[in-house]
């Protein structure tokens, strides 16, 4: 699979879209049901039924991968054409 992204730009991106999901997580949370921490390119996330939640950028395959306790793991790739 061809990828469309140097690793710096890989780096950029995918900083920018943990920030901003942490970042809309927060601010959706209003009864503060959720935990939500961002380190080094790694989000948990915890809610108050103990399941924990984890994004993270996977520099390797340029890629971000999600691993739920509910659905299993998902990854996601950046798409030249649509910008995301």
């Amino acid at each position: 699979m061809p990828h469309f992204l140097c690793v710096s730009d890989f780096q950029s991106l995918s900083y920018n879209v943990l920030d901003t999901l942490v970042n809309m997580i927060d601010n959706a949370d209003l009864d503060g049901i959720l935990e939500c921490e961002n380190c080094n390119g790694v989000v948990n996330i915890s809610d108050t039924k103990g399941n924990v939640y984890i994004v993270s950028k996977h520099e390797p395959s340029l890629q971000i991968w999600v691993a739920s306790p509910i659905s299993g793991s998902v990854r996601f790739s950046y798409n030249k054409s649509l910008n995301v």
